[in-house]
């Protein structure tokens, strides 16, 4: 077995250590993948191609390609890792996309990062009109028949859209756009509303048994950052700092030792949150894991961007550090490590899904499902 990632030693912290969403962190955010705190500082673009998923389950995947820190081009691909599909007209405009019933067959619509309004596409064999899609909404979700439009005003207001079947549901935000970021098993979400002065989001989430149903707790939170739990009992919010808060009996509990928030997800016993920072010598991750109470399972401090991957359905989750995939449980220990990944996830059943430096998908059995 590989040995994990040395912790270098500790740069001196500078008054910039605080920034937050650091190169390809920022690059997710087009897709809600990873709610990071706009970046205070980003690294030159680099001329390669970075690949990052913009959406992945048991049964495909779409992709999204960057060239020198410029998105350019969008592919959907199966199980196999065979192309079903490619637009490079698109991407620029770096568009909310989420699979339709499955992946790839998918739709494109009005993200949340370029302000750029894009008219709901299909793309593969999906049917926009399955979706229901209201004109002029972005798609946030389409799960089987339970899907959520985002649907703006032009004063200030959005509606949050979830329909299935008979059912509708919707709820009212002041704000502008919405991020909305759901578990790995589609049964949870946060959604974070973007305020109109830009300075803050409203937090709403919800839990889908057959539509996504919207639960009564609201939040306010400094940064785009933030996820829940199966069934949306538990989430993490910047309150100010990274917090878990028990939404049955508002317990709250700050996550030790982190000062702002960068990305988060829960595995089904445990919360992994990871702050980003930038000091003199260059990017810095430290990462936390803690028990559902919040106390502290293991911590980690890496001289570099550490994505994180969490399966809500199991116990493990990933670190994506240099072209490499760690997979660990909640206590650090490491299970299996993979060369050569640009980006991973994982999928419904606990499989992970991997894309190469050159965009090479397969899906791979994790270690955390019996």
């Amino acid at each position: 077995m590989a040995a994990s990632p040395p912790a270098r030693p500790a740069p001196q912290r500078s008054a910039t250590a605080k920034a937050a969403g650091l190169g390809l962190l920022a690059l997710a955010a087009v897709a809600g993948g990873a709610c990071t705190a706009p970046p205070e500082h980003r690294a030159p673009p680099s001329e390669h191609a970075a690949w990052i998923f913009l959406d992945a389950d048991s049964r495909g995947a779409v992709l999204l390609r960057a060239t020198g820190g410029a998105p350019d081009i969008l592919r959907g691909v199966d199980r196999f890792g065979t192309r079903v599909w490619e637009r490079n007209d698109l991407a620029a405009a770096q568009p909310a996309v989420v699979c339709v019933r499955q992946c790839p067959d998918a739709v494109a619509s009005s993200g949340t990062v370029s302000g750029i309004d894009v008219p709901a596409t299909p793309l593969g064999k999906a049917d926009v009109a399955a979706a229901s899609l209201t004109p002029g909404s972005a798609l946030l979700s389409a799960t089987g028949d339970a899907v959520v439009q985002e649907i703006r005003s032009t004063g200030g207001q959005v509606t949050l859209l979830s329909t299935s079947g008979f059912t509708r549901r919707q709820v009212e935000v002041d704000g502008t756009r919405t991020t909305w970021r759901a578990s790995n098993d589609n049964r949870a979400a946060i959604a974070l509303v973007a305020d109109t002065e830009g300075s803050g989001y409203t937090v709403r989430t919800f839990h889908r048994e057959t539509a996504w149903e919207p639960t009564d707790w609201t939040a306010q939170s400094r940064t785009l950052f933030g996820c829940a739990n199966a069934g949306g009992h538990q989430v993490v919010v910047s309150d100010p700092v990274p917090t878990l808060i028990d939404l049955r009996d508002g317990r709250r509990v700050a996550i030790p030792g982190l000062e702002s928030g960068g990305d988060c997800a829960f595995t089904e016993h445990a919360t992994v949150v990871a702050q980003y920072g930038l000091t003199e010598s260059g990017y810095r991750t430290h990462l936390v894991t803690t028990g559902l109470d919040g106390e502290v399972l293991w911590r980690q401090k890496y001289d570099d961007e550490a994505r994180i991957r969490a399966d809500l359905g199991g116990s493990n989750f990933l670190v994506l550090l240099a072209n490499t995939a760690y997979e660990h449980d909640s206590r650090g220990v490491l299970l299996q490590t993979v060369q050569d990944v640009a980006d991973a996830r994982y999928d419904e059943n606990g499989d992970i899904v991997l894309v190469t430096t050159s965009g090479v998908t397969r899906w791979k059995p994790g270690s955390g499902r019996a």
